[in-house]
């Protein structure tokens, strides 16, 4: 079902904090705190990992049929980060749980605590997305802001810091800085934005990386 309009004024911006504060199993102060008060940051970033994480133990699953175990690993420790930034309390707690689970059996473990603590983690998930749903939701509008290169360098490095650590905080600075960065480095930093959005951390570190290097080129 599609979200509510946008948010309009500061009375309804106060009526999005105090239904993010009755989800149960959410704590929205942690995650606002780590988005420095931004609502509208705040509920993108919470449709982005309800968009990215929503069939994640179907894949999961899959991993783990395939041998995979290292993959599913860093899928629970993935989600068990990016829950912890956003405050999702609940989600962050099953994804650990799976996580200790997978790294203390290594893969001769009880398959059917392993499913136990998937389902649980995938109610969880389920439980969030509909929570979700008649939440008002706000698109950040992107304002026009000037070509910056050297701030736009500081940003990638702190950026790159992040994304190194496996640290979700990534993207909460991404959307800072969005228009800073698009403005500078165009359609690369769009695509970088994308693969953010997707938690998908590893080739956005290797797009910084060749935005970094067609800088180098563009400097010879």
């Amino acid at each position: 079902p599609p979200f509510a309009p946008p948010v309009q004024n500061a009375a309804e911006d106060t009526d999005v904090r105090e239904q993010l504060a009755a989800v149960e199993g959410m704590d929205a102060q942690t995650g606002l705190r780590n988005m420095r008060g931004d609502v509208a940051g705040y509920l993108r970033l919470l449709r982005q990992f309800d968009t990215a994480h929503g069939d994640d133990m179907q894949k999961l699953g899959e991993q783990l049929a395939k041998g995979e175990d290292e993959a599913a690993r860093r899928l629970a420790h993935t989600v068990k980060g990016a829950a912890g930034t956003l405050g999702l309390t609940r989600l962050q707690e099953a994804a650990r749980a799976l996580e200790e689970n997978l790294r203390s059996q290594d893969g001769k473990g009880d398959a059917d605590e392993v499913s136990r603590l998937m389902d649980a983690l995938n109610a969880a998930q389920n439980n969030f997305h509909e929570a979700l749903i008649p939440i008002i939701g706000q698109a950040t509008p992107v304002q026009e802001v000037k070509p910056d290169p050297v701030a736009a360098q500081q940003v990638i490095d702190r950026l790159i810091l992040l994304l190194e650590k496996d640290d979700t905080a990534v993207n909460a600075l991404f959307l800072e800085s969005e228009a800073l960065l698009k403005s500078t480095y165009g359609a690369t930093a769009e695509q970088l934005g994308q693969q953010l959005e997707a938690f998908d951390y590893p080739t956005a570190l290797t797009t910084i990386k060749t935005i970094i290097k067609n800088k180098e080129n563009k400097e010879r």
